[in-house]
């Protein structure tokens, strides 16, 4: 009689394990995970255009069930957890555990960076020049000031941290910069050994996240304005604000949600960088109306930024760029310094005549990431 209690509760509580997710499935479009940092498939359509059933039916429910099925959040985080306390390994093939509590992007070929593996074939340095050299030419006609930016990987500064132990060693970055100075001498700023020799002022990249940290930003914006300096399109005399050295927490960083549970790691503490700011941002007013209906109605441009300083010895100063060159991370508000009027346009950097137009700038910089060289350069659009 026990046997058969204990058989009819093992029974009751499986068929409740398979029907309750059923219950709580998601029907939100579009939902994102908070464990992933991704979208979750939507249902898929039952029928083509034609009115058919839809080929592709059977594999795309699947992918919807597996994503939105009831509890599938904590059963992730729960086969999270036991990958990366028990085994420490990580829970998703996006994330590198690295050496000393660093962590790193897989993807864009991130870590072939630090190896060396890189895919930048003779071929698409020779489309970069020939795309950089349009680039230059349809600046020259407008008598704007260009400098192209390609800002070094975490695995280039920090390639030590990779479990396979890598050196400081020629990288995209560097490619790109000398082959385009010898070429055709354009104007390209990589500050990648400017901020290798300042390595030993604090941490200038989070070990829990693909950005730098504010004193990492500081360095690239100095070497950029000493740059800029140098080729005379501001004030030979320029130098970088002053700054004070503190300590901030940042968070656990964008690799706790990527490992899939937020609780797997603790809050980084990483360099601060402060300042006499004199740049206001702009919130409100016709200028700012202006850009913002630009920019939303391109379609490509994500956060904006406009910034003033009436007293600043420069004039108007246009940013397309990344998320590295975002405000959060102070880059605009450093140049703010320097220039009356500073427009940053990001996230997915790219000419727009109309913003040129209305915003005027005296200089364009364009900024990439190393690891989206071979991904933009080589397909830069000219107007």
């Amino acid at each position: 009689m026990i046997k058969k209690i204990i058989t009819g509760v093992f029974l009751c509580a499986f068929l409740l394990a398979l029907v309750l997710p059923m219950f709580f499935i998601n029907t939100q479009a579009n939902k994102i995970s908070a464990t992933e940092n991704r979208r979750l498939s939507n249902f898929p359509l039952v029928f083509d255009e034609s009115g058919k059933l839809n080929h592709g039916l059977r594999l795309s429910f699947i992918s919807w069930l597996n994503d939105n099925i009831g509890f599938r959040s904590e059963f992730v985080k729960i086969y999270a957890t036991i990958k990366f306390k028990f085994f420490r390994i990580s829970p998703s093939p996006l994330i590198h555990i690295g050496k000393d509590g660093w962590y790193y992007y897989t993807g864009d070929q991130n870590i072939e960076i630090a190896r060396g593996t890189y895919y930048l074939p003779d071929e698409m340095l020779e489309t970069i020049a020939y795309k950089q050299k349009l680039v230059n030419q349809y600046y020259t006609n407008k008598n704007i000031d260009y400098f192209l930016i390609t800002l070094p990987s975490k695995s280039s500064i920090y390639p030590e941290y990779v479990q396979e132990s890598y050196h400081i060693r020629e990288t995209p970055v560097d490619i790109v910069e000398h082959y385009l100075k010898n070429e055709n001498n354009f104007h390209v700023i990589n500050p990648k050994k400017y901020q290798f020799s300042h390595k030993d002022k604090g941490k200038l990249f989070l070990k829990q996240d693909f950005h730098w940290t504010s004193l990492g930003s500081y360095y690239a914006y100095a070497y950029i304005i000493e740059t800029l300096s140098a080729a005379g399109a501001i004030p030979k005399n320029t130098t970088p604000v002053e700054i004070v050295i503190a300590e901030r927490n940042y968070g656990t960083g964008e690799v706790a949600a990527y490992l899939g549970c937020t609780g797997l790691l603790s809050d980084e503490t990483a360099p601060d960088v402060q300042w006499d700011k004199h740049g206001i941002i702009l919130d409100s007013g016709e200028y700012f109306d202006k850009i913002m209906d630009i920019c939303n109605r391109d379609g490509r441009f994500h956060y904006p930024c406009i910034l003033e300083n009436p007293n600043a010895e420069n004039g108007t100063l246009l940013i397309y760029g990344d998320s590295q060159f975002m405000p959060g991370r102070n880059i605009p508000q450093y140049f703010a310094e320097h220039f009356k009027t500073v427009v940053y346009a990001g996230i997915d950097p790219h000419i727009n005549q109309e913003l040129e137009d209305f915003v005027k700038p005296d200089i364009v910089l364009y900024e990439t990431v190393e690891r989206y060289i071979n991904y933009r350069l080589p397909y830069f659009e000219i107007p």
